[in-house]
């Protein structure tokens, strides 16, 4: 089954990688699956930057996307592509 996500995350995160979203807690990752939609949006913002599909799941994909006030690792990230 394929569902679809609502997803609002950090605004300064969409500037270091578009193509992630970021979880601290893996079980809040794992609801969300490879071959999903995401609709993405961009806190602070009045827009939706896009829909997207979740095509990669693990930990620290990129290790440089997270906020550098919080140094918890380590951050469950799912890789994007934009349709």
């Amino acid at each position: 089954m394929t569902d679809i996500w609502f997803v609002v995350h950090q605004k300064n995160l969409w500037d270091i990688d578009n193509r992630l979203i970021g979880f601290w807690k893996n079980n809040q990752s794992d609801l969300i699956k490879v071959g999903d939609y995401v609709i993405y949006y961009r806190a602070g913002y009045k827009e939706i930057p896009g829909v997207f599909k979740v095509v990669q799941k693990g930990a620290n994909l990129n290790r440089d996307f997270h906020d550098p006030d919080i140094v918890e690792k380590p951050i469950f990230q799912s890789r994007l592509e934009l349709i």
